[in-house]
């Protein structure tokens, strides 16, 4: 250690949050606490932190990236690099020059209009495994204050991909006392790295997983208390020696919030889980399918593998490893989406130039995959994951320079007939699905789903033609589900108290052709009436008769509650080929300080 801050904290929460990030593998600074005299007398209980300095950023193989800390908006828009490095928002560590183009690119990116583009240059351009890692401990310790601050940007060594490093941890386990509701995600409310990444649903994915995979781990059973407790321990006479001297919270106060703190991240989880946001704790059986070698590459192509997630959930297989390719420990965070891909290779930048990098890649492999074959196992610990045992003979493909392609992700991937060569113009298809899959006629097609925009009434009641397909609704907002107040809503929609009614609407394409079945999924909290094309067409949780803006729901929703998803019939002669329109009022049961409101909803269509 070279340069260290000093942190005015007697107690050791903030060590418990740095231990918590270093124990998922994150690249963390070193953190102590000391006695200080002064003068020969007994001055303070302080923590030190080591800075990232050079020292640090040498030891952990950082010396020659970029590295900038992120504080005071930093990752808001500049019209230049210039105007960037003069605002001190964000500070330049290494290398030792002015030059922000790097940084200030990124930002711009940030900044641009939502487009696939945009979307496709933020998955090839960040370390997206390490960043969902990150996010996760960050939700798991209740690290509220990293909105816009209080951690670093620096490029991956190996892939030159952004990733994030934590700084600051002494506002963790504060029981909710930030005021930022159920903290599920870092702070979104502002625009910059989160706003961006959580509209991504395959991130939205990894971050859930894994957030549910840190839960399981630190979060149940007593070992953060009894961490704290061993921290205090050795400086029980010094924290009440600072407390007696300088005031504030005494040591029994503080133990008891950090106790609270924790039992307040045991609680919005498990909300979070009931209502749907955050997946269940990961089958001990879980396994990712082996779905496309890349063995005997060509000039501009890596070496790399890829695995298929087939389940509807995020599969985390950090700390997992595939030693024929030389990675003993996935990197934390390594998550794969669900029904999604994740890419390991042998050269990043050649496998973003290939196939364009709008796909999750895991990093890169210092192994070979053997040109005439061998096995490839993915192992959990001592498990099996999965293994395929692949070869130049006869069942399996001859020699070739296109990847070997799964036919289809349902079949038994040891078997060498139900592999072929890949047809696509670059040899290969690299986090997408493979070009010899062979399409199967659709059982159902998603119209929209979970988590997509709506339009939402700011104001009390609007007027009786909100429903029509032909209503300007201009005035209305716009947010991503799921929609509401004081829940595990992703968009917060007016809170003002007293209302019983408040008003969503969506006009999308349906498609042409036949529809023997349309079925909406819907999540309320408490009651809703759902309209398609100006025409009522289901009711949920609410009365018969003629419904106003003060109309109650039937009944309340209990806490937790607010997630459950019902199946609703709609008739199909509602629809019409082309544009749709479908509104939804959803209504509370009660209109008190204490209420709180969930909306989301999915259309599902059978041909």
């Amino acid at each position: 250690m070279k340069k260290f801050d000093i942190q005015n904290e007697r107690v050791p929460r903030s060590r418990v949050g740095w231990e918590v990030a270093a124990a998922t593998r994150e690249m963390t600074v070193g953190h102590g606490t000391v006695r200080i005299q002064r003068n020969g007398d007994f001055h303070s209980v302080v923590t030190i932190l080591e800075n990232y300095d050079g020292t640090w950023r040498k030891t952990h193989g950082m010396d020659d990236v970029p590295m900038y800390k992120v504080q005071n908006y930093g990752l808001k828009s500049y019209p230049d690099a210039a105007t960037m490095a003069a605002s001190g928002d964000v500070e330049k560590k290494n290398p030792d020059d002015t030059d922000f183009t790097d940084i200030w690119e990124l930002t711009q990116r940030l900044a641009a209009p939502d487009s696939p583009e945009k979307f496709a240059w933020l998955r090839a351009n960040l370390a997206l495994p390490e960043i969902a890692n990150y996010t996760a401990h960050t939700v798991v310790t209740r690290r509220w204050d990293t909105g816009s601050r209080n951690f670093y940007m620096v490029k991956n060594p190996q892939t030159l991909r952004w990733q994030v490093l934590a700084w600051d941890f002494d506002l963790v386990f504060n029981n909710g006392a930030d005021g930022t509701g159920p903290f599920l995600t870092p702070r979104i409310d502002r625009p910059g790295i989160w706003q961006n990444l959580f509209k991504m649903p395959d991130f939205r994915a990894m971050h859930f997983r894994r957030v549910r995979t840190l839960h399981d781990r630190f979060l149940v059973g007593n070992g953060l208390v009894e961490r704290y407790d061993e921290l205090t321990a050795g400086h029980a006479s010094d924290l009440n020696l600072d407390y007696q001297k300088w005031g504030g919270i005494s040591p029994t106060t503080a133990r008891s919030n950090f106790v609270a703190g924790v039992q307040e991240r045991r609680r919005e989880i498990a909300n979070g889980t009931t209502s749907g946001i955050i997946p269940t704790s990961q089958s001990a059986t879980a396994a990712p399918v082996i779905n496309e070698i890349q063995a005997v590459p060509g000039a501009t192509t890596p070496e790399y593998l890829e695995v298929y997630n087939p389940g509807t959930t995020g599969l985390d297989i950090s700390d997992w490893s595939i030693p024929a390719i030389g990675l003993s420990q996935l990197v934390p965070g390594t998550v794969v989406p669900p029904q999604g891909y994740l890419v390991w290779s042998n050269d990043d930048a050649k496998l973003v130039s290939a196939f364009g990098g709008d796909f999750i890649a895991g990093g890169v492999f210092s192994g070979d995959l053997a040109d005439t074959g061998e096995e490839v196992a993915v192992l959990d610990g001592t498990r099996v994951a999965d293994s395929v045992t692949y070869a130049t003979t006869s069942p399996w493909p001859g020699p070739s320079g296109p990847s070997l392609e799964l036919k289809d992700p349902a079949l038994d991937n040891s078997v060498g007939s139900n592999w072929a060569f890949s047809t696509d113009p670059r040899r290969g298809t690299a986090g997408m699905r493979n070009s010899v899959f062979v399409t199967q006629p659709p059982t159902s097609t998603i119209v929209f789903a979970m988590g997509s925009s709506w339009k939402w009434y700011p104001w009390a009641a609007p007027n009786q033609y909100w429903k029509s397909p032909t209503f300007i609704d201009s005035a209305w907002k716009t947010g991503a589900g799921p929609l509401g107040f004081r829940s595990t809503q992703k968009t917060t929609i007016n809170t003002a108290v007293g209302r019983y009614c408040y008003y969503f609407r969506k006009t999308f394409d349906i498609g042409t052709g036949t529809r023997t079945g349309v079925t909406l999924r819907l999540r309320r909290d408490d009651g809703a009436v759902i309209y398609v094309n100006g025409k009522e067409v289901a009711r949920s949780n609410m009365p018969a008769g003629t419904i106003t803006h003060t109309t109650r729901a039937k009944s309340d929703v209990l806490p937790g509650k607010q997630g459950t998803t019902y199946s609703i019939a709609l008739p199909v002669s509602a629809f019409r080929n082309g544009s749709n329109t479908i509104a939804v009022e959803v209504h509370q049961f009660t209109a008190t300080a204490t209420s709180d409101l969930f909306f989301d909803a999915s259309l599902i269509v059978k041909p």
